[in-house]
């Protein structure tokens, strides 16, 4: 979010980064922010890419926005059959818009 880049400037130690970051929450960044979503990174990949903002984990952890509950639909079949329990998942996979590159859900990775 454009909230963690500018809680992210704080950090930085790097003036040219702490400048990115602080531009990329901001209207005039819109472009560079457009970027960071059309290549789906993460908040992860946004911390790799500015390495001067080195956040202590309690204020990491304060910063990240919470993970947002999954709300899930029922997949439901006339066929009943006693003690069976079928499930169906999707694999939640997509191509960046940056560059075509395959981006993996966040509960993807623990099905597959």
């Amino acid at each position: 979010t454009k909230s963690f880049c500018a809680d992210l400037a704080r950090f930085a130690t790097s003036s040219a980064e702490k400048k990115a970051l602080q531009k990329m929450a901001s209207a005039e960044g819109a472009e560079d922010w457009k970027k960071i979503v059309d290549a789906s990174q993460s908040f992860f990949d946004v911390c790799k890419q500015f390495p001067s903002a080195r956040v202590p984990l309690d204020q990491l952890i304060s910063i990240l926005p919470l993970t947002k509950p999954r709300l899930y639909s029922i997949a439901s079949s006339p066929f009943y059959a006693q003690g069976v329990l079928d499930l169906t998942i999707v694999i939640n996979q997509w191509k960046a818009a940056s560059d075509g590159h395959v981006v993996t859900g966040a509960c993807t990775r623990f099905i597959q």
